[in-house]
């Protein structure tokens, strides 16, 4: 009986696929070892997948390479470039970025999705897995950095780049995802949904004797969209007539969408920064003066519209982000473009500080909505005795869903419920103000 024996070089190819696959095993242990400080969770047939393929993988490149030499008769120096070659395709996965959230372009990125899930194969997980690592490989902040160079300076008039367009001629930044969001069509369904929401939204604040009123923001890309470019005009009227019917569902003014007085004054002053989607310190006085106004007219009051000399004006480049401190940032529209360079922060804007003083309606506030809540406070803080920000920005689907009604005792000692979102997040309305079953 004859014995299978491998030759030499049989035993050196396996030898390397063995060496170089428990390599690839070490890199990848975050996938298939997964740990939360205390757990640790061992995934067999990842480990088990990664493993064979590995070793097919360098099996197979190394028998390529003895080929190059004994069959092809290549010289070292060719065999040596090859080699090298089949090492940088490894460098990407060599160190895999573990953060949850990318600071610079500002989102959350892509997650682990494993084969298996719940009990059942993920049918998905090539396009789970090409995200992931689309999101994650070793220098990609370099590799992203420089692509943006090149357009940067190969574009003369216009570049988008990571989603955000920049027209070079003015620097206005615009996240063109944001403006789909905001423009997508509402079914029928929907906007009967909207109607009855809003009525047992109207119908509880009467019963419990609150002035409850709903704001929505128009975004950035509706009312400059002659200064971004002009792919984007088809999409104006859309937005306007999405967010108009809305508005017509309750005809007692305390759904408020500025857009006619907004687009009146434009260019009076610039009203959203030119680096960020929120709207500017200028802008949010008028939306602000806007609900005054109808805040007067649902309460039969004459308080004053606030102006200018009632704050402290301070300006620079950056965007002001209030919370439980002044933060100021280079806007989240410039930041997801990633390319630093403070030459496109050209505009000074200003930022409002409330003066001194009392303010002079004597009502408790609350705001709930996205992060344009936190662009209210100098004024909230100028004109209502108490206000509280509810903000749903971060918050899972799970949390947001009935979101009101779960957490109405909060909302008890308040006299005045604003809700407040921007267009691209009018859909989150749907899920704040659904009711429990």
């Amino acid at each position: 009986m004859g014995k299978f024996l491998l030759s030499k070089s049989s035993y050196v190819k396996i030898l390397i696929s063995i060496i170089f696959a428990l390599v690839i095993l070490y890199i990848s242990h975050f996938i298939w070892l997964e740990t939360d400080g205390v757990h640790t969770s061992f995934k067999f047939d990842i480990f088990f997948i990664i493993l064979v393929l590995s070793f097919a993988l360098f099996y197979k490149i190394s028998k390529y390479i003895v080929e190059f030499k004994t069959v092809k008769n290549c010289s070292k120096a060719d065999i040596f470039f090859l080699a090298l070659f089949f090492i940088f395709l490894f460098i990407p996965m060599s160190h895999i970025n573990q953060d949850k959230i990318s600071k610079a372009e500002n989102r959350t990125l892509a997650k682990w999705h494993s084969i298996i899930e719940n009990n059942k194969i993920n049918y998905q997980f090539g396009k789970n897995f090409e995200k992931y690592f689309n999101d994650r490989f070793f220098l990609r902040k370099y590799t992203i950095a420089f692509n943006t160079f090149i357009k940067v300076n190969l574009n003369k008039y216009s570049v988008l780049n990571n989603g955000v367009f920049l027209n070079k001629k003015n620097n206005y930044f615009l996240i063109t995802n944001f403006h789909k969001k905001a423009v997508r069509n509402i079914s029928k369904n929907n906007l009967k949904l909207y109607k009855k929401l809003f009525r047992g939204f109207f119908n509880y604040c009467k019963e419990a004797n609150k002035e409850c009123f709903v704001m929505i923001i128009p975004e950035k890309g509706t009312i400059y969209n002659d200064k971004i470019y002009e792919n984007i005009k088809q999409n104006v009227k859309q937005e306007t007539e999405i967010s108009g019917k809305i508005v017509k569902f309750y005809e007692n003014n305390r759904i408020i969408y500025p857009i006619e007085s907004i687009l009146k004054n434009k260019n009076n002053a610039l009203l959203y920064y030119k680096n960020d989607h929120h709207m500017t310190d200028e802008g949010n006085l008028l939306v602000f003066n806007e609900f005054l106004k109808r805040y007067n007219k649902v309460t039969n009051s004459d308080y004053r519209l606030l102006k200018k000399n009632d704050f402290t004006i301070v300006t620079n480049t950056k965007r002001r982000i209030l919370k439980d401190k002044t933060i100021y940032t280079k806007g989240s529209s410039y930041m997801a473009f990633n390319y630093n360079n403070e030459k496109f922060l050209d505009k000074e804007y200003e930022h409002y500080f409330p003066k001194n003083g009392n303010s002079y309606i004597d009502k408790n506030v609350a705001v709930i909505g996205d992060s344009y809540i936190g662009q209210l406070v100098p004024f909230l803080t100028r004109t209502f005795s108490n206000f509280t920000l509810h903000s749903t920005l971060t918050m899972s689907s799970k949390e947001l869903e009935c979101y009101f009604y779960k957490n109405i005792k909060k909302f008890e000692n308040n006299d005045v419920i604003i809700l407040l979102v921007s267009t691209m997040n009018i859909d989150k309305i749907l899920e704040i103000l659904k009711k429990e079953k």
